[in-house]
Formats: structure tokens, C-alpha cells, sequence
């Protein structure tokens, strides 16, 4: 990555500037991309699309971009949520994804060797047809749970067919006795490619009704998750540390359809509402641990999991980070030259900062460690969405939960010295409750926080570069106003 541009000022750079969807080259790669983001447009081409007027159909009330996502190369990936109206109109908005491609050629042959056979299979839904293909602008249009990269999506949600699936299970989640008589799939998190959280709500004939939570992995990486939670779950009960925390416990993995089974795990992350209560100045919800010890709660466990040994998942280096960020770089320097031009000085600066501080030993990370991992049932608490576990630099989980918790501080009602003095405060009491956690020597735990300085930067990098890939440019704001003030310490 070629250093440019040094000392942008990132409040000089218009929307325009940093919008994938706003830019010339991107809309000549791929012309339908401002379309697929006009709400009002693509509410009119659905409505025709997918509804068949004596058959089938509910007029769209509503279409609302919900996400989107990039694929260099590719094309580019359109989530929408329809409302519908009418008689016998479901009362829930409906998920639907674009796929935006460079010419009508690869978008028919998408559309018939991929999603076709995928439509048969999908069974009843509201539309008159799941699926759609228009020439041009190049986009086919699909309906939740038809997704030509994860196709076991389909039989995922299927309630009759996971009733089935999860009946052999019922002993170790009900009493003995008990019958599944209803199972109902929900979507709960659909957010990363490839991947997608499931919910089952299992009626039970003999017993209170229970939860099942399936996590489905494309890349069928969900094979380790029985051992990653056997090993957590051993950890959180007798580790060295004496850090206690519960994990939920994997049931099965199914590899045809690429689903880990899991339990579930009692209560709910209350970091960011404790958080937006500070920051709002408004009373914290009662009977839950108070922020300063839920945060102290967090840095015990990442504690317990770089202190334990455990050799699970595979290595993540820096250069694996940096790589992916010089990558992810020049793709934007390619679409939106003026961002790409204000983040490759930084990108140095964070190279260079990396070579002058001290590698440490790869131990086990969590890999995606940030406050709404950990769950607090009263002052027990509990670690969940283990999927991204590797061999990584402790600087890299305590950089990442450390820079999603200042996330918050954007949407502060305090005012700026308010917010930084609770942030500082907050990021002491983490640091230091890790360092004594984890027996940390003075020189060591200069080492290891000049190592976070560096992650952090990786971190807040990354952030900037997801959200311009997931084309959200008020998110890119924010980000690099968090980036520039991270990275200053730096130097240059």
C-alpha cells in the first residue's frame, strides 16, 4: 500500500467521497448499484417481480434497504425487509436479497444454475415466486431462506424437518419423557456471508416449551464448535485463574447441513445498556452487576482464555491482519480514491508501529471478543459465539472488546471531556483487572500494551473499511474520527 496524502482532514471529505455507491467506478462496474438502493424503485420492480395478481399477492407497504455487502469481483449483495399488506399479509417484515451483477450474462447464469434449482426446494412462501431475474440493470432477486451460498439454509429453517432433526436431542434438553409436538425456525442473525444464527422454539408435550439455537457455517468451520465448547465450558468451571463463566453446550454437529446444535445459554448482554445509560445520564437497569464490574467480569475471562493453554482454531498473525487489511485497501483506493488516498497513511503508520514493538506468543483468543459476547445471568455470566476462535496475540482480543465498548461513545449525551473520562476510566479498570488476572510483570505488561495500541488500530481500520464494504458511509464518518485519534500516539 503506497503512502498518500499525509494529514487529510477527515472533516473535509464529502459524502461522496467515501459512498461505494456514489462512485464512478463502481457504477460503471456495476450498473443496476444505484437502483438496487432506491427503496421506492426497487419496492415497484418487487412488487412485479414476485407477486402474481389472481394468484398471489400482498401489496409491498414497505422496502427498506436493511444491508448490504460488496464482493469485489463479484458483484454486490442488497438486503431488503418488505412490509406487506393486505388480507393474510404475515405481520413480520420479509427478508429478500439482491444480487447485483456486471452484465445480464452472469446474472442468468446465476439465476438458472444456482437459484432455480434451490426455488423448487424452498417450499410455500408469500410470494408467487421466490425468485426473479431482470436483464437490465444485471440483478436476481431471492427470498429468505433461498441463498445460493449457503443452500442448507433451506432445510435449516424448515420446522417439520428440524423437529425431526432435533427430536434424538431432547434428553439432554428436557425431562425424560417429553415429546417435540411443534418446532418453529427463527432467523436471528444474518449479517456475515456464508453464515447465519438460527433459533428453534420447540413445543413440548410433557415439559415447559425450550430453545435450541442453530449456527450455521457455510465454510463448515462449525465442526470445531463441540470442542471449542467443551474446552470453554471446562475452562469457565476450574481454570487456573479462577475467572467463572459459563459456555452454552454444543448438541451435535450436522455436516449436511453445516449446523452445530447448541443450548442455551441463561441471560442477556447488558454492557451496552448499562453503557447508553451512563453516556445518556439516565438510571442503569436494577439487579444486574453495575458497568465498572460487568467490564472487570470481561477482562477476567479474556484472562482465563490466553492463560489456558488451549491450541484450538487455527493462527492469526499480524501479518494475517495486515494483509487482509492492504486487500480490503486496495479495492477501495480502486472505487473511492479519496478514501483510499486518506487511509494509506494511516495503513503505514500502523505497519510501522508493528515493527517496533514486540511480538508475543500466540495463545487462545476468543477472535471476536466484544461485550455483546459475554452475558450476564444476574452476576453469573457467559461467553457465546465462540465460531471465530484462534491462535492470535492477547493484544488481539483485548484490543477489539476495548474498541466496540468506545463505539458507544459516539451517541453520548455528555459532553467530551464527560465521555472521555468515562471511557478512560472504563479502559483502566479492564486493562488492570487483565493484567493482575493473567500475572502480568511490569516490563510484560509494557509490552502487551504496546501491542493493543497496535490492534487497536488494526481494529479501528478494519471497521472503516467493513463499513465502506457494507456500503454504510454515515458509519465510515465516525470510524475514521475514532481511527485518527486511536492512531495518533502512533506517530507518524
Amino acid at each position: 500500500m503506497a503512502t498518500a496524502v499525509h494529514g487529510a482532514a477527515l472533516s473535509t471529505h464529502a459524502d461522496s467521497a467515501i459512498d461505494p455507491v456514489a462512485s464512478p467506478v463502481l457504477q460503471r462496474e456495476l450498473p443496476g448499484i444505484a437502483d438496487a438502493f432506491n427503496e421506492q424503485h426497487m419496492r415497484d420492480w418487487l412488487q412485479v417481480a414476485l407477486f402474481d395478481q389472481q394468484h398471489a399477492y400482498h401489496p409491498i407497504d414497505n422496502c427498506e434497504v436493511e444491508q448490504a455487502t460488496y464482493l469485489p469481483g463479484e458483484g454486490c449483495v442488497v438486503r431488503y425487509l418488505l412490509t406487506l399488506g393486505g388480507a393474510g399479509a404475515p405481520s413480520e417484515p420479509l427478508l429478500v436479497s439482491g444480487y447485483v451483477f456486471g452484465d445480464a450474462e452472469r446474472a442468468a447464469a446465476f439465476f438458472h444454475e444456482r437459484l432455480e434449482p434451490l426455488a423448487a426446494r424452498a417450499g410455500n412462501t408469500p410470494f408467487a415466486r421466490p425468485i426473479a431475474l431482470r436483464d437490465s440493470p444485471a440483478m436476481v432477486v431471492f427470498a429468505y431462506p433461498i441463498d445460493a451460498d449457503v443452500p442448507e439454509l433451506i432445510d435449516a429453517n424448515d420446522g417439520a424437518l428440524m423437529r425431526a432433526r432435533l427430536a434424538p436431542y431432547l434428553g439432554a434438553i428436557a425431562p425424560a419423557g417429553a415429546q417435540i409436538v411443534s418446532c418453529r425456525a427463527e432467523l436471528v442473525d444474518y449479517g456475515r456471508q456464508r453464515r447465519a444464527t438460527l433459533r428453534y422454539y420447540l413445543g413440548l408435550d410433557g415439559a415447559a416449551d425450550t430453545i435450541v439455537y442453530g449456527k450455521l457455517t457455510g465454510d463448515g468451520s462449525g465442526a470445531l464448535a463441540g470442542d471449542v465448547s467443551a474446552a470453554l465450558r471446562e475452562l469457565g468451571q476450574h481454570g487456573a485463574t479462577g475467572a467463572r463463566f459459563g459456555a452454552p453446550r454444543v448438541l451435535d454437529w450436522l455436516p449436511d447441513l453445516k449446523l452445530s446444535l447448541l443450548e442455551t445459554l441463561p441471560g442477556k448482554d447488558i454492557i451496552g445498556d448499562l453503557l447508553k445509560a451512563r453516556l445518556r445520564d439516565k438510571p442503569a437497569p436494577s439487579d444486574v452487576p453495575s458497568l465498572e464490574e460487568a467490564v472487570e467480569a470481561c477482562a477476567r475471562i479474556a484472562a482465563a482464555l490466553h492463560t489456558s493453554g488451549v491450541a484450538l482454531g487455527p493462527a492469526r498473525t499480524p501479518a494475517d491482519e495486515l494483509g487482509r487489511l492492504s486487500a480490503a485497501h486496495a479495492q477501495v483506493q480502486r472505487i473511492s480514491p479519496e478514501l483510499g488516498a486518506l487511509l494509506a497513511p494511516w495503513y503505514d503508520r500502523l505497519v510501522a508501529a508493528e515493527a517496533q514493538s514486540q511480538a508475543l506468543a500466540l495463545c487462545f483468543n476468543h477472535g471476536d471478543f466484544t461485550a455483546g459476547q459475554v452475558l450476564f445471568d444476574g452476576h453469573a455470566c457467559g461467553l457465546i459465539d465462540f465460531d471465530s476462535v484462534c491462535q492470535a496475540e492477547p493484544a488481539l482480543d483485548i484490543a477489539q472488546f476495548l474498541t466496540y465498548l468506545t463505539v458507544g461513545g459516539q451517541k453520548s449525551k455528555r459532553t467530551a471531556e464527560e465521555t472521555r473520562a468515562i471511557f478512560a476510566d472504563l479502559t483502566a479498570r479492564f486493562v488492570n483487572t487483565y493484567l493482575a488476572t493473567a500475572g502480568y510483570s511490569e516490563g510484560d505488561a509494557s509490552r502487551l500494551m504496546a501491542r493493543v495500541e497496535v490492534y487497536r488500530g488494526i481494529s479501528l481500520l478494519r471497521r472503516v473499511l467493513r463499513s465502506w464494504q457494507k456500503m454504510k458511509p454515515g458509519r465510515i464518518a465516525g470510524a475514521l474520527a475514532m481511527m485518527q485519534e486511536a492512531l495518533a500516539p502512533l506517530g507518524a
